[in-house]
């Protein structure tokens, strides 16, 4: 992708000026590059170019300031990574937002006019012309070197900036053919996978690198931009047409026909913007990442799975995999939420349900009516009504005990039972439902979790990925594995609440102190001192709300995951890549994989 993080470009007789053209972005392989100007008020047509790059895979830590990005907006350009997005606003500060699993959304204090974002990385062009990365320290990722530049391109594993005296110089691990750019005086550079390329200052392209698709070799002509990404590139001519080289996108390997402003290249697709403003995107639609929005734009980035641009009033639009939603829960003051990990149900104070999340099975598609508890798998949601019954959308599978149009009956007699809480757990092949009749008895589905071993009166439910747990009304804990032998650990005593995972669970005593029990993985039984009101867990963090209100997570710290807001909370519910609690006040938040856009961003 041209040079992922896009810069300003300086004026080489190609008809992209330093002030008047904000900026050519290119993308890389999984990189891309967000073009801009500090001064580039960025209206229509301004843009000569963006560039692209792609989204990444969770792993990292990250501060609360992440978690929820400072008001943003409007926003002068954008820069699109793995899994990861940044922008430029208008007074020159960066917001970043999407997994941040090696610090790539941790965006820095300081001024920037241009960004590149790649797999696990990102970097800034300051305003003094100084080159500044974050993310993944991975040999020499981060090692930017010193001077003064006007572009810079990020990759997936290697990047490249253009000085402002037309030399280039790249960094990183992409292998020393990839390092080491042709010499000479060049206007713009762009870093895919394996590749690079660099437009000379008559308009001419020059790749170097891995070759194996045809990416380094360039057709003949003048340029006035370049973007690349993974193991394909294209350049915008100088008559506004688009020629891309390498990995074909589309059957014929043609790009869209007539005259564009900028070109940006993701992992297998690329958009281009037309001269009146339009976006069109062509190659892989599996994430809807070509399915461009109506309206006129002035900027664009592609990524792997997803694209962004921004409109003439400095907002940012997104489409194609929504690897922030499940971090955007609606409006509105709740009374109880549940995640899982890739879609959230709340329960409105009103007693409405709302989903939000990806929705491939209809699971966030939730039913009108008045509910008391939701239960989330993957794909499935439940709801328990206030009469008693349960009612389940999405992924239902083949279960005995969900007939008559997804509600939950007596898999020995198909009558229909009144439940007063409900619970759903996932493994890798399937989702399971538990429900408490109002009598005390277990209900579940499918029956194979031998759920008559767990004879009642019991007052509690959970299942987990690999667990199940119920409280007994004296308020004693028993555990089972889904396969229906019992867990040896379960600790004796009185419990308030219980909560189960993979390999591990835990639960709230009488007295309000922790106890967590199962397998000891990376501090997961290792509970925090003191008093609470509610603990959920999941595969690899468990989340609890103190007495005051404060909340508290431990175990692996990836994506985030322990990074909790601060403030005061009544419940919280945990996933596998992330966590939803409910303020005091009514409203969601959550942290984990997926981080929230910042104001100003829109995406569909």
């Amino acid at each position: 992708m041209r040079a992922h993080g896009a810069f300003r470009v300086p004026d080489y007789g190609l008809g992209v000026g330093l002030r008047g053209a904000v900026c050519i972005a290119g993308a890389l392989m999984l990189a891309s590059l967000a073009c801009s100007g500090r001064d580039a008020a960025a209206p229509v047509g301004v843009f000569s170019e963006d560039a692209v790059s792609e989204p990444g895979i969770e792993r990292g830590a990250s501060t609360e300031s992440q978690s929820v990005p400072p008001d943003g907006g409007p926003f002068t350009s954008v820069a699109v990574g793995y899994q990861h997005t940044c922008a430029v606003r208008t007074d020159d500060r960066v917001a970043c937002w999407g997994v941040n699993d090696s610090g790539q959304a941790d965006a820095p204090d300081g001024r920037f006019t241009a960004l590149a974002a790649g797999k696990e990385h990102t970097c800034g062009l300051q305003v003094d012309g100084a080159i500044v990365c974050w993310g993944l320290d991975f040999e020499g990722l981060l090692d930017a070197p010193s001077g003064q530049y006007i572009a810079l391109s990020a990759g997936e594993s290697h990047s490249c900036a253009l000085r402002s005296d037309g030399d280039v110089q790249c960094w990183g691990s992409a292998g020393t053919q990839s390092l080491t750019p042709p010499g000479g005086h060049f206007a713009d550079v762009a870093t895919g996978t394996g590749h690079s390329c660099v437009l000379r200052s008559g308009g001419t392209i020059q790749c170097w690198g891995d070759n194996q698709s045809g990416q380094a070799d360039p057709p003949g002509g003048r340029f006035t931009s370049i973007s690349a990404a993974g193991d394909h590139s294209c350049g915008l001519r100088t008559d506004g047409a688009v020629r891309c080289w390498g990995r074909r996108l589309t059957p014929d390997g043609q790009a869209p026909t007539g005259s564009m402003s900028a070109v940006s290249t993701g992992g297998r697709h690329a958009c281009a913007l037309r001269a009146d403003g339009n976006v069109e995107c062509w190659g892989t639609n599996y994430w809807g990442q070509t399915d461009a929005p109506d309206g006129l734009f002035v900027s664009i980035a592609a990524g792997w799975r997803h694209s962004c641009a921004v409109r003439a009033d400095g907002t940012v639009h997104c489409w194609g995999r929504r690897f922030a939603s499940e971090v955007l829960p609606p409006d509105g003051s709740f009374v109880a939420v549940a995640a899982s990990s890739d879609h959230n149900c709340g329960i409105r104070a009103e007693g409405t349900m709302a989903c939000w999340g990806t929705n491939a099975h209809g699971q966030i598609d939730a039913p009108d009516g008045r509910f008391i508890d939701a239960a989330v798998g993957n794909g499935l949601s439940c709801g328990l009504r206030r009469d008693g019954t349960v009612e389940c959308w999405g992924l239902v599978p083949p279960m005995e005990l969900l007939a008559r149009d997804g509600r939950l009956v007596d898999e020995i007699d198909d009558a229909e039972v009144r439940f007063t809480a409900i619970s759903t757990g996932s493994d890798a092949r399937s989702s399971r439902l538990c429900g408490l009749s109002t009598q005390g008895s277990l209900h579940c589905a499918p029956v194979g979790l031998e759920s008559r071993e767990a004879s009642g009166p019991l007052r509690a439910v959970s299942v987990g990925e690999g667990l199940w747990c119920v409280l007994h009304a004296g308020g004693a804990a028993q555990c089972w594995h889904h396969y229906g032998s019992p867990h040896p650990d379960t600790p004796e005593g009185r419990f308030n609440s219980v909560s189960a995972g993979d390999n591990h669970a835990c639960g709230v005593r009488a007295g309000g102190t922790l106890k967590c029990w199962g397998v000891d993985y990376a501090g997961l039984l290792d509970a925090p001192s003191g008093q609470f009101t509610a603990v959920s867990t999941a595969t690899n963090h468990t989340c609890a709300v103190r007495t005051n209100g404060a909340l508290e997570c431990w175990g692996l710290n990836y994506a985030g995951l322990l990074n909790a807001p601060s403030g005061q909370f009544t419940a919280v519910s945990t996933a596998i890549n992330h966590s939803c609690a409910i303020r005091t006040e009514g409203t969601i938040e959550c942290w984990g994989t997926f981080r929230t856009p910042p104001q100003g961003v829109a995406f569909h």
